[in-house]
């Protein structure tokens, strides 16, 4: 579950222009946020109090009419060791960057909401349409090292809730870099490709 939060959380798929004050992204930049181009890939290191193993995100579809939205992105998760695979859909508008996923045991679509734009420090939102978490802007401006480089002006967003806070670190034309569970786990950007 938390690696579907990440694909989006990626796709790594999703990336921000961030300022050194406190006016972020604009309504009309959320696909540099996380770029949903065909071909764009993530992969990611993810390291829980188990081991560490890599996961790759890929924009296999782009322009998919869904009948709970259009022009959405196919995005398919896999790790060849684990042999596994997900996939998800990603709404890129104007206000917000959502994943899509299909709940089999209501057997219909529900999304999460990683970023609704514009952002702004101390900006919130419910991720979900009917939970308790609370995402919110803490920062624009924060740098992060990961195995894929050094980013400086990532936004990052905490998501709290009755189980405690998790952090998400976005930057513009990559997208999602880093995400973290303190004290479980952290998923890092090993390698990207974005077009």
């Amino acid at each position: 579950m938390r690696n579907a939060f990440l694909i989006i959380g990626l796709a790594s798929l999703l990336a921000i222009v961030a300022c050194n004050d406190s006016t972020g992204p604009s309504a009309g930049t959320s696909g540099n946020l996380w770029p949903m181009t065909l071909g764009n890939n993530w992969t990611y290191l993810d390291t829980d109090y188990y081991d560490g193993s890599y996961y790759t995100v890929s924009v296999i579809e782009t322009g998919v009419d869904m009948s709970f939205g259009s022009n959405m992105a196919l995005i398919v998760s896999s790790n060849e060791d684990e042999k596994w695979s997900d996939s998800v859909y990603f709404e890129n508008s104007d206000n917000y960057i959502r994943e899509w996923i299909y709940d089999g045991g209501s057997q219909s679509w529900t999304y999460f909401t990683f970023l609704e734009l514009p952002l702004a420090i101390g900006k919130t939102w419910q991720p979900w349409a009917d939970d308790s978490y609370t995402m919110e802007c803490v920062s624009l401006d924060t740098t992060i090292a990961v195995e894929a480089g050094t980013f400086e002006n990532c936004v990052k967003i905490k998501s709290s809730s009755e189980f405690g806070e998790t952090y998400y670190y976005f930057t513009q034309g990559v997208g999602l870099v880093l995400f973290e569970d303190p004290g479980y786990e952290t998923e890092q950007l090993s390698s990207y490709h974005v077009e």
